[in-house]
């Protein structure tokens, strides 16, 4: 945190990402969205929201104290630098991560439809955190470990990490919003702005490691020059994203229902197999 001495007041304002609440994040990153090299009105904005100082009254700031408030803020910085939990213990609830590495295909689909419904990859990011960390079931520790913990549980308070060295937690569910508000209102914007770097950069290793699945960048701009031209109704396997795939792939109701809890590799490989079993067919049909 910061303290300023302002026009005879002092204001407290977060510096750190650690210091945002994650609600107030998600706003921030809103506002970026909009305009990515912030205006004045913007800034003034975002310092009213950290601050919670009415922008009305920064609006009677001068240009000078304006730009020497933001310089201190986290957004001028390198914000990558950042860290999420794997587990840690909130509300008298353990929680854990579904590693990324491990996502079945359910779990994919419902992070990508959440980042996809917002305005923003982080307007919904509650439930992302929802589908990624959910209450741990069954866990083993090392003598190690377990004094660590001790440890975490007398000098940190509200969010607590914890380290386990195996850990399972319950099923995803299609009902979180109870477990995404508690998250959006507990939980700091560090967290999960670093949460969704992580997912991205997940998504760009599938990318590289399934290309055949994957249009590089030069077809997609050629195919969004043709899509200027033409009028703006989405592509049928757009409108049903990952449903369209299960279903195109899945001979009946119960091969689609075990796709659904299938690794994300395994269904990435299986599909890797049919494109390029298709392209092969006619290139020597």
């Amino acid at each position: 945190m910061i303290t300023l001495g302002l026009y005879g007041h002092k204001i407290k304002m977060p510096s750190e990402l650690n210091e945002i609440t994650l609600d107030k994040g998600i706003q921030i990153m809103g506002a970026f969205d909009q305009e990515p090299i912030p205006s004045l009105n913007t800034k003034m904005a975002i310092i009213s929201l950290m601050s919670n100082i009415p922008v009305l009254s920064i609006a009677n700031w001068d240009d000078e104290t304006i730009a020497a408030i933001w310089s201190k803020l986290p957004f001028e910085r390198d914000m990558l630098e950042v860290n999420h939990l794997l587990c840690f213990k909130l509300k008298g609830t353990l929680y854990g991560m579904k590693t990324l590495d491990s996502l079945t295909v359910k779990e994919l689909a419902q992070i990508d439809f959440y980042l996809n419904e917002g305005d923003t990859a982080y307007q919904y990011l509650g439930h992302i955190i929802a589908t990624l960390f959910r209450p741990i079931t069954l866990k083993n520790n090392s003598l190690k470990n377990i004094l660590r913990n001790i440890t975490i549980k007398l000098f940190i308070k509200g969010v607590s990490p914890r380290i386990y060295d195996k850990y399972e937690i319950e099923p995803l569910t299609d009902n979180s919003e109870e477990l995404a508000e508690t998250f959006l209102y507990n939980l700091d914007f560090n967290f999960g702005y670093s949460l969704i770097n992580a997912i991205y950069d997940y998504k760009r290793e599938m990318r590289d490691a399934y290309p055949i699945l994957f249009k590089v960048e030069e077809e997609v701009k050629d195919e969004e020059e043709e899509v200027e031209e033409k009028n703006d109704t989405p592509e049928f396997e757009d409108i049903w994203s990952w449903y369209h795939l299960v279903t195109s792939v899945s001979k009946d109701l119960f091969e689609r229902e075990a796709w659904w809890e299938r690794p994300v590799t395994h269904f990435y490989k299986y599909l890797s197999y049919l494109k390029q079993q298709n392209a092969y067919n006619q290139r020597n049909g």
